[in-house]
């Protein structure tokens, strides 16, 4: 089917005398655009998004341009607005190794510090908004409280032994999406 699919679509552009993007995960699909002079394969749909939004694109760069020299300090607080709540939600794996048996439970996720992994990917833009996409990478200090008990075969139960707060930071990517006007005043809105 695939095949019939790229014969038919390259053909389609063939006679129309024009060219036609292809939106696949799929290698065959590359493969295939790569020996036709009438279809252009991309992997993934924002990058294709973000060849149509040149005008749009002006507006993300200038916004990551003033995020990078500290003008934008509003887009900040709700970006790390945004991050908070997200890393307040989110669950993670706490892996503690003992003799002792121990039970951890998570106690809390905080961002320590974040900067722009990515160029910005227009997702949409009209007459008044532009939205795009970052990759943020993460510092995040990973919390959590541990407690350590020992077994006491005399009355047959676990006893509490220690308790404890445990931290670690890791690096994390995070995807952003942000919408914002297209005139860009003192400070983006």
């Amino acid at each position: 089917p695939d095949a019939i699919a790229l014969l038919s679509l390259d053909a389609y552009a063939r006679e129309r005398g024009t060219l036609l993007l292809a939106v696949s995960r799929d290698h065959d699909w590359r493969d295939f655009a790569q020996a036709s002079d009438h279809i252009v394969w991309v992997e993934h749909l924002a990058p294709a998004l973000d060849h149509f939004n040149v005008a749009a694109r002006f507006v993300a760069d200038r916004i990551i341009e003033m995020l990078g020299q500290d003008q934008a300090p509003e887009l900040v607080r709700e970006i790390e607005s945004a991050l908070e709540g997200y890393f307040e939600e989110a669950e993670f794996d706490i892996d503690v190794h003992s003799e002792m048996e121990v039970e951890a439970s998570p106690a809390g996720a905080v961002v320590q510090h974040w900067s722009v992994a990515n160029e910005p990917l227009i997702v949409s833009a009209d007459e008044e908004e532009v939205s795009f996409t970052l990759q943020l990478e993460c510092i995040i200090r990973f919390a959590a409280s541990v407690e350590f008990y020992a077994w006491d075969s005399v009355d047959g139960e676990y006893v509490h032994l220690h308790s404890m707060e445990a931290e670690h930071e890791e690096t994390h990517e995070v995807q952003l999406t942000v919408s914002c006007s297209r005139e860009i005043g003192e400070e983006p809105e």
